[in-house]
Parts: C-alpha cells; sequence; structure tokens
C-alpha cells in the first residue's frame, strides 16, 4: 500500500526536473541581461507555474504527513506510543 501512496508524490515531482530540458536544448538557460526586459511576460507565466506546482507539491506533502500521522494515532498501538512520548516528555520537563 506504502508504494501505491508514493508513485503519484514521485509523479508529481517529475515536472520539476522537465521544465528547464527544453531551455537548455535551446542554449537559453542564461540569458543576456539585454533580453530580460523582451521575455518579461512569458518568463512571469513560467515562474508562475514553477510556483503554482512547487506549492502543489509542498501541500500535497505536508497533507500526506498529516494523514500519517492522524491515521497511526488512531490505532491502539499508535495511542499506547504517543502516551509513552508525551509521557516521556511530561517527565522531563518536570526534572
Amino acid at each position: 500500500m506504502q508504494t501505491q501512496l508514493r508513485r503519484p508524490l514521485m509523479l508529481s515531482a517529475s515536472p520539476q526536473t522537465a521544465l528547464p530540458q527544453p531551455q537548455w536544448r535551446r542554449g537559453r538557460l542564461l540569458v543576456d541581461v539585454t533580453e530580460i526586459f523582451r521575455e518579461v511576460k512569458a518568463r512571469r507565466k513560467e515562474v508562475t507555474a514553477k510556483f503554482a506546482g512547487n506549492l502543489l507539491l509542498f501541500v500535497l506533502v505536508v497533507y500526506r504527513l498529516v494523514a500519517v500521522v492522524v491515521g497511526s494515532l488512531l490505532t491502539p498501538t499508535g495511542r499506547d506510543a504517543a502516551r509513552a512520548v508525551l509521557k516521556d516528555a511530561a517527565a522531563a520537563l518536570h526534572r
């Protein structure tokens, strides 16, 4: 079950590695300073798309992390483990 849940996260990270490839092939990975102002609108769209992709990936990862933590605390073993950790933490504060 764990591998089934990891695949969508792996696939969602693949556009991050594929985005610079066309620019690299065209030799436009590094842009001259005078050309920047000609391409501001296109670059803004590209940067916005990258930001949206990274934000979506971040939200998915945080959601998955919270879902795993909450899911593990709902089992009897998870509750016992959480109780032990919190008890040790409380004991450490009162030393």
